[in-house]
C-alpha cells in the first residue's frame, strides 16, 4: 500500500490531503530509509552503558531459563561496565542467594541502596538477609530506613510487615520497649477500618486472628521483659477483644504468676489452660517444674498419667510420661508405654526411648534384650533366598524405626556394638543381615575395629551372592579409613582368589594404591599392569591412568608424562581427554613443573569453561604461587557456584549434602588469605573444616594454622598444625613427607617463639 501511494504521488506531482498539499515524490520507489547517524561520536561511557544494557538483558533471560551461573556472570560483567546502575546489583541479589553466596548478596543489596536509597523493597530484602546472617542491629536500621521511604506509606500490607519484622528484630536484640511499640502498630493497623479493604486476600476472621496472635506475642514479650503489670493489662485487653483466645491466654497468665514467684497461682492458671488439651509436651513439662517448686513431686507421674488418658493421641505427652516413669525408676511402666506406642505407630523416637530404658535399667545387660529385639525384627522382615518375599508391613515399619533410632543416636549405637560383638564371639546366633547392619552402624559411628570385625564375619558366613560386592566394598572402605593398608592388600588378594560376584576390578583398583602407600612401588606397578589387563573397554583408560599415577609415585614421572601425552593421540572423546589432562596436571605438579601444569588446566577450561574441578585447581595453583590472585579468586568462586548449582539440580554424589565441596572452600580461603583478607579467609576455612571432606584434610588445617598465626592466635595455630601433622602422617597425600616436614618446622618455630618472645 505504501509503495502504491508513493507511485501515485509521483504521477500526480502533488495532492491535497485533509487540506494539506503534499509534494510530489521524486525518489525511486526502491529507496530504503536512511540509517540514523549520530550527531556526534558516542563517548566511552555511553558505549559501556549500551553494552551493559545488552548484558543485563541476556542475564535476565538466562535467569528465566534457570541458567543461574551464566546469568550471574553476565550481570557481573554488566556491572563492571556500568557501576552506576542500581538495577544490575538489584538483579544480582537473588542470584547470589540462589547460589549460596550470601556475603555477595548483601554487598549487592548495599550497592543497589547506595545508588537508590529510596527503594523500600530492596531495604526490606536487605533487612531480611541481615537478620538471617545474624546482623540484627544492621537489620533494624535497614527496616527503619524502609519505613522512612516515601512510597511505603501507600503500601498498607508492606508497612504492617515492616513493623512486624522490626518488632521481631528488636525482640531478638532484647530491646523490648521498641519491640512492643512496633507490634502495637501492627495491632492498630489490623484493627483499623482500612485493614479489610487493603488486606482483601484475608477474611475478617483471619485479620482478627493475626491481631490476636500479635497481642499474644506482646504478652509473651512482657513476661520476658519482666513487665508483668503491662502483661496483665494486655491480657485483660486481649481477653475482652478476642474471646476466641479463650483459655489459651491462661498459659501466659501462668507464666506471669510463675515469674512473680507465685507457683500456686501459676498452677491454677495452667490447669485451666490444659483443659484445651494442647499439643506437644512443653506445657506439661512447665507443669512438672511448678510441681517441683511446690515440693509435690509425688504427683508428677500420676497427673501425667491422667492427662495422657484424657488425650491418648498426644504422642509427645505419652513419650513424656514414659520418660518420667524412667526418672522415677518405674522401668516396667516405662517399657510398657513405649511398647504400646510402638505397636500402634512405631517411630525412631519411640524405639530410642525404649532402648535407653533397656540400657539404663539397673537389672543389667538390658542392651542384650534390645539386640534380640532388633535381630528378631530384621530376621522377620528380611526375605530369605529362594522364598517369596511376604513381609508384614507392621513388622517392616518396626524394623525401619529401630534401625533409624540406632543410626541417629551415636551414643546408643556405640553402646550396642560391643554387645553384638560379644554375642557373636560367644557363638550366639545373629541373623546375617543383623551383623551386616552392625557393620554399617560401626562404620558410621567410626568404630572401625568393630566395623572390620562384623564385615569380616559377614564375608566368612555369607550365603547370598548378591550381598558379596557390598561386603567386600564395606570392608575395604573400613580398612582404608583406618589406614590399614597391609590389610587392604590382604583383602584384595583374598577377593581376587575367592570372590564370585564382586567385581574383581574393585580389588585391582585398590591393590596398587595400597601398595604405593606401603612403599612397595615395584609390586604396585605390577598390580597396576594387571589391572590394565583385566579392565574392560569402558574401564581401561581409568586403569591406565592409575598406572601412570603409580609410575609418578615411583619416581618415574618423566616416563609417565610421555605415556600420558601419547594417550591424547589414542583417545578422542572430550571426557577421556579431560581425564588424561587432569592426570598430566597432577604429574607436572609432582614434577614442580607449574607452567605445564597450568597449561593442562587451561586447555581443559578452553574445551569447557564450566569444569568446576579445573576452575578450582587453576585458581588454587595461582593462589599457591601468589600470582593472578584476582583472577584466581574468580575461578574458585565460579567452581563453588557450579558445584552448588549442579548439586541443586543433580544431587552429585561427591558433593556434600549442602552442595558444598570442602576442597573448593579451602581454595577460596587460601586465595583470600593471599589477598590479605584474613578474617574472610578464616570464615571460609573454618567452614571447610566443618564439612565431612574437610575435617580429614590436612591442607585445610595447615591453611587454618597460617590464618590463625596471622591473626595473632598462636594457640589456635598450634592446634590446627598439630591436627594437620596427624593427618599428613596418616593420610594418602602426594609429597606427604615434604608437607609433614613443613608443618613440623612451623610448629618448632611457634614453640621457639613461645619460649623466647620478642
Amino acid at each position: 500500500m505504501q509503495i502504491f501511494m508513493r507511485f501515485c504521488l509521483a504521477l500526480l506531482g502533488s495532492v491535497t490531503v485533509f487540506g494539506m498539499e503534499l509534494p510530489a515524490q521524486t525518489s525511486d520507489i526502491s529507496d530504503q530509509p536512511r540509517i540514523l547517524v549520530p550527531g556526534r561520536p558516542l563517548t566511552r561511557q555511553e558505549l559501556n552503558h549500551r553494552k551493559a544494557l545488552t548484558l543485563y538483558g541476556l542475564g535476565m533471560l538466562r535467569q528465566k531459563q534457570d541458567r543461574l551461573v551464566e546469568a550471574t556472570h553476565l550481570l557481573e560483567d554488566a556491572l563492571t561496565l556500568d557501576a552506576e546502575s542500581a538495577a544490575i546489583p538489584r538483579a544480582l541479589f537473588p542470584l547470589y542467594l540462589a547460589l549460596g553466596r550470601r556475603s555477595d548478596a548483601l554487598e549487592a543489596c548495599k550497592n543497589a541502596l547506595d545508588l537508590d536509597p529510596g527503594d523500600y523493597a530492596t531495604w526490606n530484602a536487605y533487612a531480611r538477609q541481615l537478620k538471617n546472617s545474624g546482623n540484627l542491629k544492621e537489620a533494624r536500621t535497614a527496616l527503619m530506613r524502609a519505613l522512612d521511604c516515601d512510597g511505603v506509606g501507600d503500601r498498607f500490607d508492606l508497612r504492617l510487615r515492616l513493623h512486624y519484622d522490626l518488632g521481631s528484630v528488636c525482640e531478638e536484640l532484647q530491646q523490648f520497649d521498641q519491640a512492643l511499640a512496633a507490634f502495637a502498630l501492627v495491632v492498630k493497623g489490623l484493627e483499623s477500618a482500612q485493614a479489610p479493604v487493603e488486606l482483601d486476600s484475608l477474611s475478617q476472621a483471619e485479620i482478627q486472628q493475626q491481631a490476636a496472635s500479635t497481642l499474644e506475642r506482646m504478652i509473651k514479650l512482657c513476661i520476658e521483659a519482666r513487665q508483668y503489670d503491662r502483661g496483665l493489662t494486655l491480657f485483660a485487653e486481649a481477653q475482652k477483644k478476642y474471646p476466641q483466645l479463650g483459655r489459651r491466654l491462661y498459659y501466659h497468665l501462668a507464666r506471669v504468676h510463675a515469674a512473680q514467684g507465685r507457683p500456686e497461682k501459676a498452677l491454677g492458671s495452667l490447669d485451666a489452660f490444659l483443659k484445651t488439651q494442647p499439643t506437644g509436651a512443653d506445657v506439661y513439662e512447665f507443669r512438672i517444674s511448678l510441681l517441683r517448686q511446690l515440693h509435690r513431686e509425688a504427683e508428677i507421674v500420676s497427673s501425667l498419667k491422667a492427662f495422657s488418658d484424657l488425650d491418648s493421641k498426644n504422642v509427645a505427652l505419652r513419650l513424656l510420661l514414659a520418660r518420667q516413669y524412667a526418672v522415677a525408676g518405674k522401668w516396667v511402666e516405662a517399657r510398657e508405654v513405649y511398647q504400646a506406642m510402638a505397636e500402634e505407630s512405631p517411630t525412631a523416637e519411640i524405639y530410642r526411648g525404649l532402648f535407653h530404658v533397656y540400657q539404663h535399667q539397673p537389672a543389667g545387660r538390658g542392651l542384650e534384650t534390645a539386640l534380640v529385639l532388633v535381630d528378631d525384627a530384621i530376621a522377620r522382615s528380611t526375605p530369605r533366598m529362594g522364598k517369596r518375599a511376604e513381609v508384614d508391613p507392621q513388622t517392616a515399619a518396626k524394623t525401619r524405626a529401630m534401625l533409624l533410632a540406632l543410626r541417629e543416636d551415636a551414643e546408643l549405637a556405640r553402646a550396642l556394638l560391643p554387645v553384638g560383638q560379644e554375642a557373636v564371639e560367644q557363638g550366639r546366633s545373629l541373623d546375617h543381615q543383623t551383623q551386616y547392619f552392625l557393620a554399617i552402624l560401626a562404620q558410621r559411628a567410626h568404630q572401625l575395629p568393630q566395623a572390620e570385625f562384623f564385615f569380616r564375619r559377614c564375608i566368612e558366613q555369607n550365603d547370598d551372592p548378591a550381598r558379596e560386592p557390598a561386603l567386600y566394598g564395606g570392608l575395604l572402605q573400613t580398612l582404608w579409613q583406618a589406614h590399614k593398608y597391609d590389610a587392604v592388600v590382604e583383602v584384595c588378594r583374598l577377593g581376587l582368589r575367592r570372590a564370585k560376584t564382586a567385581n574383581h576390578l574393585l580389588f585391582h583398583e585398590r591393590l596398587p594404591r595400597a601398595l604405593v602407600l606401603l612403599g612397595k612401588l615395584d609390586e604396585a606397578l605390577t598390580e597396576a599392569d594387571r589391572g590394565v589387563e583385566a579392565a574392560t573397554d569402558e574401564t581401561r583408560l581409568m586403569f591406565r591412568l592409575l598406572r601412570l599415577a603409580v609410575l609418578g609415585r615411583a619416581g618415574r614421572t618423566s616416563q609417565a608424562i610421555v605415556e600420558a601425552s601419547a594417550l591424547l593421540k589414542e583417545y578422542r572423546q572430550p571426557a577421556e581427554i579431560r581425564d588424561i589432562r587432569l592426570r598430566l596436571y597432577e604429574l607436572y605438579t609432582d614434577a614442580s613443573d607449574r607452567p605445564n601444569a597450568e597449561e593442562q588446566l587451561q586447555l581443559i577450561l578452553k574445551a569447557d569453561s564450566s569444569d568446576a574441578l579445573a576452575n578450582n585447581n587453576l585458581g588454587y595453583l595461582w593462589a599457591d604461587q601468589g600470582k593472578n590472585l584476582e583472577e584466581a579468586e574468580r575461578l574458585i568462586r565460579k567452581a563453588i557456584d557450579l558445584t552448588r548449582e549442579q548439586s541443586r539440580s543433580a544431587r552429585l554424589v561427591e558433593a556434600e549434602e549442602t552442595g558444598e565441596n570442602a576442597a573448593y572452600l579451602d581454595s577460596l580461603g587460601w586465595v583470600l588469605f593471599r589477598r590479605g583478607q584474613v578474617m574472610e579467609a578464616r570464615r571460609w576455612l573454618e567452614r571447610a573444616a566443618a564439612l565431612k571432606g574437610g575435617a580429614d584434610d590436612p591442607t585445610v588445617w595447615d591453611h587454618l594454622g597460617e590464618v590463625y598465626l596471622r591473626l595473632e592466635e598462636p594457640a589456635h595455630a598450634r592446634t590446627a598444625w598439630q591436627k594437620a601433622l596427624l593427618l599428613y602422617e596418616a593420610g594418602e597425600r602426594h609429597k606427604i613427607d615434604e608437607h609433614r616436614k613443613e608443618v613440623q618446622h612451623k610448629l618448632k618455630l611457634l614453640e621457639a617463639e613461645k619460649q623466647h618472645p620478642n
